[in-house]
């Protein structure tokens, strides 16, 4: 989840892509996944997730919607942290921006993951590396959280 501070404009709520990649957490816990959620600015901050009980999602769920935003995009910190996931892991990325990669080992990385990529606010948001890497069927572009986001997080946790 991007926690730049872009994300907090005002025309995005910013607790809506919070509330979102929390939902899509549990979700895919509750389907026996094991689940890792990151936030990213400049660099990465895990929110720990305990899914063993109804009191841990909800703590996990305050934890998420505290998150400020703060900070510019880069995709680096976060793509090095991917790269110490298990292979064949599903990753979905949800950003509004367009930050500093390295494009070479962003493919590395992503060559034997999964990536679903939410890019909120339209396509001059999109990071052309990511969009190219992610899985087709699971990009959606969107001006705000719409339905369509909402289909995506169904089609990550199958």
């Amino acid at each position: 989840l991007d926690r730049s501070h872009s994300m907090k404009v005002e025309s995005r709520k910013w607790p809506a892509p919070a509330a979102f990649a929390a939902a899509a957490a549990i979700v895919a816990s509750e389907e026996g996944r094991k689940v890792s959620v990151v936030t990213f600015s400049t660099s990465v901050e895990e929110v720990e997730f305990d899914s063993e009980s109804s009191t841990g999602r909800a703590e996990f769920l305050r934890r998420m919607l505290a998150v400020q935003p703060s900070g510019g995009t880069d995709f680096r910190p976060v793509v090095e942290r991917a790269d110490s996931l298990a292979p064949f892991s599903d990753l979905l990325f949800v950003s509004d921006g367009d930050g500093p990669l390295d494009e070479e080992r962003t493919r590395e990385v992503f060559a034997t993951r999964s990536l679903a990529y939410l890019v909120i606010g339209g396509s001059s948001s999109t990071n052309a590396t990511l969009a190219d890497i992610a899985t087709p069927d699971r990009t959606i572009v969107a001006d705000s959280l719409s339905s369509e986001a909402v289909d995506l997080v169904a089609s990550f946790t199958r």
